[in-house]
């Protein structure tokens, strides 16, 4: 319930507000990771939810220190819900990938560890790079972080996320494809091969 409250934007007191903040440190360092991440759900479509959304996954990673990348993939029901499969709404994909470039601003590059999670960070960086390819909101500063990581990576786990992200482009428009708010697929879309 706490969760729930601090992610949303109703109006309430700031001293009341302050304290709730406050007290989540220590709730989130005696919890389950699937617990929070059951809470706080996908990334929430209002700006102002979203940076909530995203403050409090960020003081989860840091309290239970547990990646950042396995908390973005456990709101949405594990990582493989982050490939891109079948119909994608461009709104949806726009608001996923918003949240993933605001956590990583917010946590920085370290975040995207591969440790054990380089499907998963493969996964969240295509996702991020299509939306900016494809939604205005989603600008080239927005995905800064994943660059640099990438930059920075090791030759291997360069290598390794530049061909996940190939074979998914090779899948558009039959293992994957954007649609519009009503289903319809979006014929122009930005082709990745």
């Amino acid at each position: 319930a706490l969760l729930g409250v601090l992610v949303s934007v109703s109006p309430r007191d700031a001293e009341c507000e302050h304290k709730a903040w406050s007290l989540l440190p220590g709730f989130l360092s005696g919890s389950e990771p699937t617990t929070i991440c059951t809470a706080l759900g996908g990334p929430p479509a209002s700006q102002e939810s979203r940076g909530r959304w995203v403050r409090v996954l960020t003081m989860a990673s840091k309290a239970l220190e547990v990646p950042l990348v396995s908390l973005l993939c456990g709101c949405r029901g594990g990582w493989e819900n982050v490939r891109l499969v079948g119909p994608i709404e461009l709104s949806e994909l726009q608001q996923r990938a918003l949240a993933t470039a605001e956590a990583l601003e917010v946590a920085g590059a370290e975040a995207l560890s591969p440790q054990g999670l380089l499907e998963a960070t493969c996964a969240l960086l295509w996702e991020l790079w299509v939306a900016a390819a494809t939604c205005p909101d989603v600008t080239p500063s927005r995905v800064a972080v994943a660059r640099a990581w990438l930059g920075k990576a090791s030759s291997e786990v360069r290598q390794q996320c530049l061909r996940f992200c190939a074979g998914q482009a090779a899948e558009e428009g039959h293992g994957w494809w954007l649609t519009s708010g009503d289903g319809t697929s979006i014929a122009e879309s930005i082709s990745f091969m």
